[in-house]
């Protein structure tokens, strides 16, 4: 994605050597525990509060898998190419603090943006447990469930199609309210096991490195990248860049990219350098 020009690229460092490691070995551990059957990201990947997978501990170990190859190979590349320079100037236990603090900042930002996006919903199905008519039922589908990209939409609108055509059944109240329950939590249609909206994973070292990339603009803002390896632009530049794309994705909600959780390491990483009041910077490496 970039080349450095103006910033001499210095050796290994001993804390990124090791976080690329870890999360080598992670992925590969990751990638064979899944063909056995084992499920690893139900674990071990971030889930929202609500599911039934959340764990505290996700809240770390979600940075250090990784979805495919592709994955991993971006983000361990970033890190090289950024995490050696910042851990030069930060030092390595505060490299390793501010990492990790970036990545469970991450964490929390896409927890807030689930919970701002989930609980109307979670909240519309409160509601409507206590009111279950086919209107009410006709109306949380229309304002709660997009019909597009949901493979719960066919079985929910499905519910409401054979309501329509038979209004005195009496078993629809309770069916909508057990699909809507599957909907949100998950669960079983036709002998296969489905994942509900709560069970989203988000998974990747992003959302830290999106902090180390935020504090190699902040420190050193004036030095040259070339972006997409032709672009020249300062650090500066490119990292607003960066951060406008992730707010424009963010908002655009149209793809599987955790926007969010890259705006929260970048606010976590500036948020930690003021606390150590770390200042910007011309030197060169």
């Amino acid at each position: 994605m970039a080349q450095f020009r103006g910033v001499g690229l210095p050796g290994m460092t001993p804390v990124v050597k090791n976080l690329i490691i870890i999360n080598v070995i992670v992925f590969a551990a990751q990638y064979l525990l899944e063909r056995s059957g084992i499920p690893v990201e139900d674990l071990f990947a971030l889930h929202y509060v609500r599911s039934e997978h959340f764990h505290s501990w996700q809240l770390i170990t979600h940075m250090f898998m990784h979805a495919n190859i592709q994955h991993i190979l971006f983000n361990m590349f970033a890190l090289y190419m950024f995490g050696i320079i910042i851990e030069n100037i930060l030092g390595p236990q505060r490299f390793l603090i501010f990492y990790l603090t970036c990545g469970i900042g991450a964490a929390i930002c896409q927890l807030v943006f689930f919970g701002i996006e989930w609980e109307p919903v979670y909240k519309a199905f409160q509601v409507y447990q206590n009111n279950a008519t086919l209107d009410q039922y006709d109306l949380f589908l229309k304002t709660r469930i997009p019909q597009t990209g949901n493979s719960w939409a066919g079985p929910l609108y499905n519910i409401r199609q054979d309501w329509m055509n038979n209004p005195q059944g009496a078993n629809f109240p309770n069916e909508s309210i057990s699909y809507i329950n599957k909907y949100l939590f998950g669960g079983v249609v036709d002998g296969t096991l489905y994942p509900g909206l709560f069970d989203e994973p988000m998974l990747g070292a992003s959302g830290a490195i999106m902090g180390v990339l935020f504090a190699f603009g902040y420190l050193l803002p004036n030095a040259m990248l070339y972006m997409f390896f032709f672009l020249p632009l300062k650090a500066k530049y490119a990292i607003a860049i960066f951060a406008a794309i992730d707010i424009f994705g963010g908002f655009q909600n149209t793809d599987n990219v955790a926007h969010f959780a890259h705006l929260g390491g970048m606010l976590f990483g500036f948020i930690m350098l003021r606390i150590w009041r770390i200042k910007s910077s011309n030197r060169i490496y």
